[in-house]
């Protein structure tokens, strides 16, 4: 004991603290003027607030002409006989399930090792930002509800979180915290951390997916909130510069969850902006 008591290196509380992973990134961020910082902040702040938009305005554009197209088919063809159709499509997608899924499967074995792993990762993180942004299975908490957390139980249903401001909110802010540490590693010296490479290589490749998955997981969220899924009460949304209804409050709960479940459609390019020029 006294020979293992005497070799043991006691810890040198003394020692510096810093990390090599904080070092690179206090490197880059002291190898700024004051001016350099505001035009980084204003660069990441634009990438992210366009991409937010664009990312969602596609997914509503696409899911607007769907519903577009499908509605002039009725239209033409009448309700009767285009709800037929439509009857008949649902059954024959119910037969071939089986079929489709077993050959989804094949697809997803003959890939190479790599390419499923990437798949399964993909799915994983759409899953899990679902559940987080949602509440978790029984759709209770999650970021809507940070409401409570932040400002009080009077504060419950606010507009700003029981609406898609919220997801407008979180991607942005999402998009510009990733823009923020691309930028910066960017600036890293040429020895920085190798995990800095691979931090960059995945918020570009799993950005989108993590999004959709937010969306998703609030859009189930007010559709919940609003009765439709029958699994809480329904609480009136608090904020709103108007009075309305119970049915009102119960309408504006599902209309906004209903085009956050719109929104949440992935894209399937990455968009990195770049290095920035200060």
């Amino acid at each position: 004991m006294s020979t293992i008591a005497a070799t043991a290196k006691a810890p040198d509380w003394g020692a510096d603290p810093r990390h090599p992973l904080l070092d690179d990134l206090r490197s880059a961020c002291m190898g700024l003027t004051p001016a350099q910082w505001a035009r980084l902040v204003a660069a990441c702040a634009g990438h992210a607030a366009v991409t937010t938009a664009g990312r969602r305005a596609t997914a509503v554009v696409t899911s607007v002409g769907s519903a577009t197209a499908k509605a002039k088919r009725y239209v033409r063809l009448g309700v009767r006989a285009a709800a037929a159709e439509d009857l008949a499509s649902a059954k024959s997608m119910v037969k071939a399930l089986p079929a489709r899924l077993s050959a989804t499967f094949e697809q997803f074995r003959a890939l190479d090792r790599a390419k499923q792993v990437d798949e399964v990762a993909q799915l994983l993180v759409t899953w899990l930002a679902f559940f987080a942004a949602g509440g978790g299975p029984d759709l209770e908490g999650g970021l809507p509800d940070l409401d409570m957390a932040i400002a009080g139980m009077g504060a419950h249903r606010h507009v700003f979180s029981h609406s898609i401001l919220l997801g407008l909110g979180v991607e942005t802010s999402l998009r510009f915290s990733l823009a923020m540490v691309d930028a910066l590693v960017d600036r890293m010296p040429e020895d920085r951390d190798p995990v800095w490479a691979k931090i960059t290589e995945t918020s570009r490749r799993y950005t989108d997916r993590s999004a959709a998955g937010i969306w998703a997981g609030i859009g189930a969220h007010l559709v919940n909130d609003a009765g439709l899924l029958g699994m809480g009460a329904t609480k009136p949304v608090v904020g709103l510069p108007m009075h309305l209804s119970m049915a009102g409050h119960k309408l504006f709960l599902a209309a906004n969850g209903a085009a956050a479940l719109v929104a949440a459609k992935p894209s399937q390019e990455p968009r990195y902006m770049g290095v920035i020029k200060l």
